[in-house]
């Protein structure tokens, strides 16, 4: 098969079936849009900031939708034999998200948590707002246009120079770094490049307020969510305007044709007017990942590895100039070299790269599922109430946070099959029992809103734990087995070049 060429993606729709869902799903990101406007125009245009309240969680909003897209792609996929997902690569994209959500939330319990975006609003954006004419102060519509495109402005250089700077590349890569490309794919995010985005955002605040850009981000963040498919085909003259499934493919792909293309948030105006924008050609397949295959589905490793091969070439590399161009440059410089130098782009075709897959069995899947719930559901618990605890509750949810983290790192391990996985599964099933076990005498007497009783919570982890160890026990020569390096480590068939070619 190696020797094949590659044949155009079965997986996408035909054109009537690709318009239909197209016009749907924009018309529905339309209504979304106008009810985010809504929501700022009434609650914060024009009205007092001490009157202000914090901008609603629009992605916590979307879960049942992210849950129900997911599982109709899946089913389809299933249904079309196109294998759309696989459980190991989809609980990785799952875990970097929740990975995501977990920082955001405890790093949000920090003096810092206040941001840059309010910080210069309030030394300066408030006093040159109140500056501003009547035309631009008094229309809602002039400010949130403004900000719309001020946002995707701002997003396409985020993305960019998180494709051309390295220290920024080890940081966004971690989106890139799936080998599939479905709705989960869009879950798969850094835990801390948010962090440094937000200061492209910054020119922003000296005209208009945090919660029309909190509220625009949003649109922008959730917009992209639907474009990581390979399911809807182009879309016609909307390719000329909008970002499109087609488009972001081009973006995730790691063909030749593909690399640093399409920046794009919701629109694709600023790709044109760059000189970055790329068509898809359906004539030679997007083969999607990284340029060579990260070989771990553990969104801990997914975030640490490239800063590793960041410090390992600082190291290697002499004099204070090159070490920081090491951050600088783009990812495919090769340290050192003077003039720049650039590794080439290594050849691909989907049937001669090999993707990294490690062969897990049924109930070791059904096991990580689980697992991942309970995670979720530890996180979702803890972090719901942390804003309303104290003292020793405090630390107990904060402690259950925690541990739901490393519920997402120990489903990395197992589904790798490292070494260490059994011993990891084993502590942590216990640690994670002990600490909701413990929870129970803080909080039997206390009613938190919106959370099961104590019994309820306890006897569900419970359940699954016990689940848990007997899979475990009943799976531990599986945990025990090596990955193959022929079968099922990701890389290159010494034919890619050549079919490269005669693709």
């Amino acid at each position: 098969k190696a020797h094949q060429t590659d044949k155009p993606d079965a997986a996408v729709l035909g054109p009537l079936w690709t318009y239909l869902i197209g016009i749907v799903v924009f018309y529905l990101h339309w209504v979304f849009l106008r009810t985010l406007e809504e929501d700022y125009t009434e609650l914060y245009f024009n009205v007092g900031e001490e009157m202000w309240t914090p901008v609603r969680d629009w992605v916590g909003v979307w879960i049942p939708i992210f849950l129900l897209t997911m599982s109709l792609e899946m089913a389809y996929g299933y249904f079309t034999k196109t294998n759309l997902y696989r459980t190991n690569d989809a609980l990785g994209s799952l875990g970097c998200g929740s990975l995501l959500t977990l920082t955001k939330k405890l790093f949000s319990q920090t003096p810092l948590a206040i941001g840059m975006y309010t910080l210069v609003w309030n030394h300066w954006g408030r006093s040159i707002h109140a500056q501003m004419p009547s035309w631009f102060t008094d229309s809602h519509l002039v400010q949130w246009w403004l900000m719309f495109l001020g946002i995707e402005f701002g997003y396409y250089w985020v993305h960019r120079t998180g494709h051309t700077m390295n220290c920024f590349w080890a940081m966004h890569g971690v989106h890139h770094s799936s080998e599939e490309y479905n709705l989960s794919t869009a879950l798969r995010q850094s835990t801390i490049h948010t962090f440094f985005s937000s200061l492209y955002y910054l020119p922003l605040a000296l005209i208009m307020d945090p919660p029309l850009f909190i509220i625009q981000s949003y649109f922008n963040l959730l917009y992209q969510y639907w474009i990581h498919t390979r399911v809807v085909g182009k879309l016609g003259p909307l390719e000329w305007i909008l970002n499109t499934p087609s488009q972001h493919r081009v973006h995730h792909g790691r063909n030749a044709y593909c690399i640093d293309k399409n920046y794009g948030g919701t629109l694709c105006i600023f790709d044109r007017m760059f000189g970055t924008f790329q068509e898809e050609v359906e004539e030679v397949p997007v083969v999607y990942g990284l340029t060579h295959s990260l070989n771990t589905f553990s969104p801990v490793e997914a975030n640490v590895h490239p800063w590793r091969g960041i410090f390992a070439n600082m190291c290697a590399v002499e004099g204070i100039k090159n070490k920081f161009l090491v951050l600088y440059n783009g990812p495919g410089w090769i340290a050192g070299s003077d003039p720049h130098e650039e590794y080439p782009i290594p050849p691909c075709t989907n049937n001669s790269v090999q993707k990294y897959h490690t062969k897990l069995s049924t109930g070791i899947k059904v096991l990580l599922v689980v697992e991942f719930l309970v995670g979720l559901g530890l996180m979702d618990g803890a972090l719901k109430h942390l804003d309303h605890t104290y003292d020793d509750q405090y630390l107990c949810l904060l402690a259950e946070a925690v541990l739901a983290g490393c519920l997402f790192w120990v489903i990395g391990l197992t589904s790798d099959r490292h070494k260490h996985a059994l011993k990891a599964q084993v502590l942590l099933m216990l640690a994670v029992a002990a600490v909701v076990a413990y929870s129970q005498t803080l909080f039997e007497e206390t009613v938190l809103p919106g959370n099961p009783t104590v019994p309820q919570r306890i006897g569900a982890v419970i359940a699954a734990l016990g689940v848990g160890l007997w899979a475990v026990g009943e799976k531990r020569r599986e945990f025990a087995t090596p990955v193959c390096e022929k079968t099922e480590l990701g890389q290159d068939f010494d034919c890619t070049e050549e079919m490269e070619q005669k693709q």
